[in-house]
């Protein structure tokens, strides 16, 4: 099966298997926080390059990013096929903060970003969709992408946020590098 086939076969099990009822708004997509979601992409290369790095706290973080879970034959082998093409000993992870899923395979079938189209097409790479975080927030989702813990664990779930210790309420952009 060819990688483009690949991509939308893991799309649409994506889809399938995190959307929410429609109260919840057309096509509303929940988080995955078992396998298939930005935490857990964090947790991958962290169990790759550092398995031994301590814990935040007394929780586990997020399981490393999973693609079997998307029960798909075809997506499993080529998932373990590109794993075990040669040891991992470097990760690029590019967080394009603002740009979708939907808007980047648009601009790559325009041909307007051909380096990157070429990129996740290359053999060294392995692209698919995940599901980002709750809230979707820069903030949430740059700290979960940082730590591998969901925003209910690392705490960070908005912009603003009270902060007991210091009696006051701080504007967290300030606190990202």
């Amino acid at each position: 099966m060819e990688m483009s086939q690949i991509f939308g076969t893991a799309e649409a099990k994506l889809l399938a298997s995190q959307i929410l009822p429609e109260i919840f708004g057309i096509q509303a997509i929940a988080p995955s926080y078992d396998g298939l979601g930005l935490g857990n992409i964090a947790a991958l290369f962290r169990h790759w390059l550092c398995p031994e790095v301590p814990l935040l706290g007394e929780q586990n973080s997020l399981p490393p990013f999973n693609t079997h879970l998307l029960a798909t034959q075809t997506i499993s082998e080529a998932w373990d096929h590109w794993l075990h093409q040669a040891p991992i000993n470097h990760v690029v992870f590019l967080i394009a903060d603002g740009l979708g899923y939907d808007q980047l395979i648009s601009l790559m079938d325009s041909r307007d970003v051909p380096g990157l189209t070429s990129a996740c097409n290359s053999s060294q790479a392995f692209f698919t969709p995940a599901t980002s975080v709750y809230p979707t927030t820069t903030v949430t989702a740059l700290t979960s992408a940082a730590t591998a813990y969901a925003p209910a664990q690392h705490g960070i779930i908005g912009t603003n946020l009270y902060l007991r210790e210091i009696g006051s309420i701080c504007q967290l952009h300030r606190l990202l590098p």
